[in-house]
């Protein structure tokens, strides 16, 4: 009988032990750790390439012999010689412009560069009058005129720092600064005097005062200040091609003509323009590093309990 319990109770537990084996192999094995994979740098170098047109500013010319009281180079007091004087017209033709430079992009928000940019030339045309018939007593009736012409051509370069304003649907709004320097070209540089009749107070006649004259100033060039503020658009067309459209004011400092000489008689003059120009750029940016940011482990989602009957 004692022998019949024993083999009972160990059938017992045989049993009870391929049950739980059952049950056991019905559950799903525990989740698998994978480590995430090591994040990248966030920030990497860069090329970029700009295309443009820059509208222009009034050039605001300045001139030696009318806006001065003497002359840079004579001493001379030009201050009672010149009566009337008035700037009657001035205008300054609009540019295209290339560029192209690197940078690096620190984070998501924050990157500089470094560009250069080649600007076309510029045509400009003034024409100043003074009151040529108040030496000879008759103010105010007879002005003369003189016509100038030339071109200005600009080289710039800038530091530029800009802030990334976040990211939708691949547009990142952008705004920035740049500051640097400017090299600006003046040449072609003419003077033409129109001449006018005076009739004297006293009735004497002179023709032709300031007729014959014809100046011209030799090519010259002038470093200086250039500073510009911009904001644009970029667009991701992949993680590492952008493509930006952006506006920019760009201050490109002070140009200065060489001295005007002439066949007659001449004044020393020289003329200076301060540049300016409302910019409308296109360009792209390549990145050279991929940007990825760091993922979180990975676990697996757990399998159903199946429980096998």
């Amino acid at each position: 009988m004692m022998g019949s319990t024993k083999a009972l109770l160990l059938a017992g537990v045989v049993a009870l032990g391929a049950v739980s084996a059952g049950h056991a192999a019905d559950l799903p094995p525990p989740p698998v750790y994978v480590p995430a994979p090591e994040p990248v740098a966030f920030g990497g170098w860069y090329l970029r390439g700009d295309v443009g047109v820059g509208i222009a500013t009034g050039p605001d010319i300045r001139s030696s012999f009318y806006d001065y009281t003497g002359s840079e180079l004579t001493g001379t007091d030009f201050s009672n010689a010149v009566p009337g004087f008035g700037r009657d017209q001035q205008s300054i033709g609009d540019s295209a412009f290339v560029g192209a430079g690197v940078g690096y992009q620190f984070n998501n928000w924050f990157r500089v560069d470094a560009t250069g940019e080649y600007r076309t030339a510029q045509q400009f045309h003034t024409i100043e009058s003074y009151d040529a018939g108040a030496q000879y007593g008759v103010p105010g009736q007879f002005y003369n005129h003189d016509d100038y012409n030339g071109q200005v051509q600009s080289s710039v370069f800038l530091v530029n720092a800009y802030a990334d304003l976040g990211t939708w649907y691949h547009l990142t709004p952008f705004i920035g600064g740049g500051v640097g320097a400017t090299y600006n070209h003046v040449s072609y540089v003419t003077d033409r005097n129109s001449g006018v009749d005076v009739t004297a107070s006293d009735g004497s006649f002179y023709g032709g005062v300031g007729s014959g004259g014809y100046g011209f100033a030799k090519s010259t060039g002038k470093f200086g200040l250039a500073y510009a503020a911009m904001a644009g658009v970029a667009y991701d067309i992949n993680q590492n091609l952008k493509l930006e459209l952006g506006y920019r004011y760009l201050n490109l400092g002070e140009a200065k003509s060489g001295v005007i000489g002439c066949n007659g008689s001449c004044t020393h003059e020289r003329q200076t323009y301060d540049l300016a120009s409302h910019d409308i750029r296109l360009g792209m940016r390549w990145m050279f590093n991929d940007v990825v940011a760091a993922a979180p482990a990975y676990y697996p989602p757990e399998q159903p309990i199946i429980r096998k009957y």
